[in-house]
């Protein structure tokens, strides 16, 4: 399961239904305290992390800081329109578990990324 986080309610739904469409279950968040919410509630099943870096409540770095509390492992694409990304906040860079995306991205080129972060899934 990969939890998409965004504040754009556009790219929330077509991101989800494409990745549905090539056989990926997603979940949605437009924040940062839904997406906690979410990854708390969900805990193990969440497989792969997506979030943006600016939210109306927070920062995506803030999301994976309290996901690697429990799961200093778990794979992330931070999606960002910002030329350059500040320096994550609390956030435990491991090996190749952090890929960055430039917003906007085309949907194929965000595939390929979910198949190279998530081998085999």
């Amino acid at each position: 399961m990969i939890l998409f986080v965004d504040d754009e309610e556009v790219l929330r739904t077509s991101t989800r239904e494409y990745l549905t469409l090539k056989g990926h279950t997603v979940v949605v968040a437009e924040d940062k305290a839904e997406a906690i919410s979410m990854f708390d509630e969900l805990g193990e099943k969440i497989k792969l992390l997506i979030v943006d870096h600016q939210l109306p409540d927070g920062t995506g770095w803030q999301i994976v800081a309290h996901a690697q509390k429990t799961r200093v492992d778990i794979p992330v694409i931070y999606a960002s329109g910002y030329y350059v990304v500040p320096e994550p906040e609390g956030v435990r860079v491991v090996d190749d578990h952090i890929i960055y995306v430039p917003k906007p991205f085309e949907m194929a080129d965000l595939l390929s990324t979910i198949d190279r972060i998530m081998p085999g899934e």
